[in-house]
């Protein structure tokens, strides 16, 4: 394997969004169609006085997506993916909730030269940059997903993204993506952009997010720093934000998210995690670290298991949580 396509793989792995496995339905030279997701199940609990044993299902989901070329440089593709309530939607009760309910839902252009635009519900660029310590499935990063839909910092809703990538040498790569949303509500068009640098296995990224919310400004700026790819050796991950009323409304605050993780040839992931919200009231912020082990059963099957302790002071301590199951890919 040549130089260049070492870099091409580490790209792909880098700067495009969480797609885990998917089975092609069909494919020829100009056309496929994919049926991907994973379906989870196991126990969790916590410290608490009732913190009794629940079956829990981590994230379930399922997506259709579809890829069309136009020329050789020009392609298209569409994807939906809605999250899975099988645990909780029972119509023997009051409380049925929907069976399904949306993550993602977009269209995309992607063209060699000019590069990729995406229109709807997807990841924004704010995660490709900040998302790279979210990777284990029992225990991983909280303080992304507050209210991310609206403000873009995970799954954008009704966003307008622009990516392009740049290979300044044959083990450096350049990528700048750029996101809108219009007004929503009580909260204002939103702006965001990244920027990433990747050379060999190491990367980092700047992440900028802006825009009102109701009388008070949102912003965010990120910061990342990463070596290797999760679940092949070792992989190292950290992200650092300085946030005004994000993650916590109202509140100028700082988040921050760290990851160490060591997979052996044998499919077994052992992973450690810290993350740390630190708002000026002192209201909302909390610390907690992780211990967790991945095994890799069959190449679509991963069983998990993990143990999360939290770290405040008795006045603002979050409870001790455990977690063990096993998912299963499409």
């Amino acid at each position: 394997m040549n130089q260049k396509t070492r870099i091409a793989i580490a790209l792909s792995t880098v700067f495009i969004m969480p797609t885990g496995y998917a089975y092609e339905v069909y494919a020829d030279e100009e056309n496929s169609f994919s049926i991907g997701g994973h379906l989870s199940a196991g126990l969790a609990g916590d410290s608490g006085d009732d913190g009794d044993a629940q079956v829990n299902a981590p994230s379930p989901r399922i997506n259709f997506e579809g890829k069309r070329g136009l020329t050789q440089d020009l392609s298209f593709d569409a994807k939906i993916e809605w999250g899975v309530n099988y645990l909780n939607n029972d119509k023997t009760t009051d409380k049925n909730p929907d069976v399904l309910s949306s993550r993602l839902g977009y269209v995309g252009a992607t063209h060699t030269t000019i590069g990729r635009v995406v229109v709807g519900r997807q990841w924004a660029p704010y995660y490709s940059v900040m998302g790279i310590a979210d990777s284990p499935v029992a225990f991983a990063n909280d303080f992304l997903y507050n209210d991310h839909g609206n403000l873009g910092t995970g799954r954008a809703n009704k966003m307008v993204s622009y990516g392009k990538g740049f290979n300044l040498s044959e083990s450096m790569a350049l990528k700048f993506g750029a996101g809108w949303q219009g007004t929503q509500g009580v909260y204002d068009s939103r702006l965001q952009a990244s920027l990433q640098l990747q050379f060999e296995q190491f990367n980092v990224g700047y992440a900028f997010s802006n825009g009102d919310v109701a009388d008070e400004t949102a912003m965010s700026n990120g910061f990342s720093a990463g070596y290797g790819n999760y679940g092949k050796g070792l992989y190292v991950a950290g992200v650092y934000a300085l946030n005004e009323s994000i993650t916590i409304a109202g509140s100028d605050n700082t988040a921050a998210e760290f990851i160490a993780a060591y997979a052996l040839d044998n499919g077994l992931n052992l992973i450690a995690n810290y993350e740390m919200v630190d708002d000026d009231d002192n209201v909302a912020g909390y610390s907690e670290a992780a211990f967790q082990v991945e095994y890799r059963v069959l190449p679509k099957v991963l069983t998990y298991a993990g143990y999360q302790v939290g770290l405040d002071s008795d006045d603002n301590k979050e409870e001790d949580k455990w977690m063990f199951g096993a998912r299963f890919y499409l």
